[in-house]
């Protein structure tokens, strides 16, 4: 799994705002370790990490930005994957993920994922279902009525 997360990252291109061993080794170290080892066990904490690590590689352009459209201003604005946080937060059956990006401005965003279990236990695999860009209060007004 942590090969694939790092294989990911050492294939995109030097534009990235954070250095390609910082970020590769931040990946490689969160990605086995949960936030509440109690709630999460490690393989799937490892798999959430693998999960988001892939989406946030297939959904990168070739500068190493993600796309989004900005909901206040309506226009497409760039982010640089900067840093993931350990935490991983049990919702039910799903589990919320946090990274931090950079806009353009070198200005940090907090971008949490929602990922969902897909397929038997036996052989549990994840899917982002949900993207939330600078919208933290949303998810902890989620996390507090559920």
């Amino acid at each position: 799994m942590n090969m694939i997360a790092l294989f990911a990252v050492k294939n995109l291109p030097p534009a990235r705002p954070i250095g390609y061993g910082l970020f590769a080794l931040m990946l490689f170290v969160f990605a086995s370790v949960p936030a509440k080892a109690d709630e999460v066990p490690v393989h799937i904490a490892a798999k959430l990490q693998a999960t988001l690590s892939q989406f946030i590689s297939d959904a990168s352009a070739e500068d190493g930005s993600c796309t989004y459209l900005d909901r206040q201003t309506a226009r497409r604005q760039m982010l640089y994957p900067a840093s993931k946080h350990p935490a991983i937060i049990p919702f039910g059956t799903d589990y919320y993920l946090c990274v931090t990006m950079l806009d353009a401005q070198g200005n940090k965003i907090d971008v949490d994922f929602l990922l969902r279990p897909k397929g038997s236990t036996s052989r549990q695999n994840f899917m982002v279902v949900e993207t939330f860009i600078d919208e933290r209060e949303l998810l902890n007004k989620a996390l507090e009525r559920n």
